[in-house]
């Protein structure tokens, strides 16, 4: 689980890319269990294409002190059934490596 400071400015907004999600799973399902292993979720979303089926993967925006300590707690988390795969958005990515 995350542990989370009283310090705000310790945080920052991420966006993660979530793999491997069944087709099924809406995006409160989605954002359920992200909020069981500890994150704090403002967004979630879950592309579908044009006849309305989900594409199996989304995208949430979480708020973290430690990005990687978060992507690994998530690690073999399962949703709908199945393991989900989580990395950082290529949008996050940059924004990393742009502040260095």
């Amino acid at each position: 689980m995350s542990s989370f400071s009283l310090n705000p400015a310790a945080f920052r907004e991420i966006k993660l890319f979530i793999s491997n999600v069944p087709f099924s799973t809406n995006e409160a399902e989605l954002r359920a269990a992200l909020m069981a292993r500890g994150l704090r979720v403002s967004v979630v979303k879950i592309p579908r294409g044009p006849q309305g089926r989900s594409r199996g993967y989304g995208f949430a925006t979480v708020l973290s002190q430690d990005p990687a300590k978060d992507i690994l707690d998530l690690y073999g988390l399962e949703v709908g059934g199945r393991a989900i795969g989580v990395q950082l958005s290529e949008d996050t990515r940059r924004e990393i490596k742009g502040s260095r």
